[in-house]
C-alpha cells in the first residue's frame, strides 16, 4: 500500500506533467511553422525534412531488438559468471546480473558511438583542433540559418536519435522501482529533450 507521502508525490509529478503538456504543444506547433516555411522557402538548399525521421523507426526496432537478446541473454549469462555467487541470495544474483546485461550494452553502445563520432566530427570543418579536428568553430556559422547537415552526419543523428528513442521504450519493460516517477521525470525529461535536439538539426 502507498504511503501518503508516496501518493502526494505522484499526485505533484502528474499535476506538473498536465501542466507541461499544453506549453509543449503550442511551442511544437510554432516551431513546426518555421521548419515547414522554411523547407518551401527555400527549395533549392534541399534542408532536411520530416521524412528524414523515418529511418530512425527501423533503427528503433533493432535496438530494441538487439537489446532484448543481448541484455536478457548473452550479456544476462555473462553476469552470471562475474557476479560471486556466495555473496548474494539467488534472487539478488539474477536481479544484479540482468541489471549487469542492461549496463553492459548500454556500456557498449556508447564506446562504440563516441568512437564513431571522433572519426566522424574530426572531417567537419567546424570542428577546432582541441576537440580533435583540423577547423574552426567560426565556420558553424557558414550559411547560418540554412546550414546543410552533411549525409554521414545526417545517420550520426538518425542513430542517436533511435537510441535514446528506444531507451525510452524499453524502460516499461523494465522492473517499476520505488523511485520510477522520479527518474522518469528527471532523466527522462532530459534524454526527451536531447531526443528533441537531435530531431531538430534534421529538420
Amino acid at each position: 500500500m502507498m504511503s501518503r507521502s508516496s501518493r502526494l508525490k505522484d499526485t505533484l509529478f502528474f499535476t506538473g506533467a498536465i501542466f507541461v503538456i499544453p506549453y509543449s504543444a503550442r511551442f511544437f506547433y510554432d516551431l513546426n511553422d518555421i521548419v515547414l516555411r522554411r523547407q518551401e522557402e527555400h527549395p533549392e538548399l534541399d534542408l532536411p525534412r520530416y521524412s528524414d525521421l523515418i529511418a530512425s523507426i527501423y533503427y528503433i526496432s533493432l535496438f530494441l531488438v538487439l537489446r532484448f537478446i543481448f541484455s536478457n541473454y548473452i550479456f544476462h549469462n555473462l553476469g552470471n559468471l562475474v557476479i560471486r555467487s556466495e555473496k548474494w541470495t539467488a534472487e539478488v544474483r539474477e536481479a544484479k546480473a540482468l541489471r549487469f546485461g542492461h549496463c553492459f550494452f548500454k556500456f557498449l553502445w556508447f564506446i562504440g558511438i563516441s568512437t564513431y563520432s571522433v572519426i566522424l566530427l574530426r572531417t567537419k570543418a567546424w570542428v577546432p583542433p582541441i576537440l580533435g579536428g583540423n577547423g574552426s568553430t567560426i565556420n558553424m556559422w557558414d550559411d547560418f540559418p540554412f546550414n546543410r547537415v552533411d549525409d554521414d552526419l545526417k545517420t550520426y543523428y538518425i542513430l542517436q536519435l533511435a537510441y535514446h528513442s528506444h531507451s525510452l521504450i524499453y524502460q516499461f519493460t523494465l522492473i517499476k522501482r520505488g523511485d520510477f516517477l522520479e527518474m522518469f521525470f528527471t532523466s527522462r525529461c532530459y534524454n526527451s529533450s536531447y531526443l528533441f535536439l537531435l530531431s531538430q538539426q534534421l529538420c
